[in-house]
């Protein structure tokens, strides 16, 4: 998994970790909810566009690493288990 999809897969988890629904993130963002599937789906976000779901979301960028980096040594260590 790339970098850019840990990321967004951790972003995604802390969204739903804080109840943050799409049809949510999208009145904040003055965006359809489709529109922020796409987004949250894209692997060329802008970082102006994620810096305002941060904001939205109360995350900050470091939050958000660090929660994929967590993900990522998480995956290791299960790797490491299974074998």
């Amino acid at each position: 998994m790339s970098q850019i999809d840990q990321f967004l897969s951790a972003l995604k988890r802390s969204l739903k970790a804080k109840n943050i629904l799409y049809r949510d993130l999208a009145k904040a963002l003055n965006l359809s909810e489709s529109s922020v599937k796409r987004i949250l789906s894209s692997k060329s976000l802008s970082l102006e566009r994620l810096e305002e779901i941060c904001r939205v979301a109360d995350l900050s960028f470091a939050e958000v690493v660090k929660t994929a980096n967590l993900e990522d040594t998480n995956q290791v260590f299960m790797l490491t288990e299974d074998q």
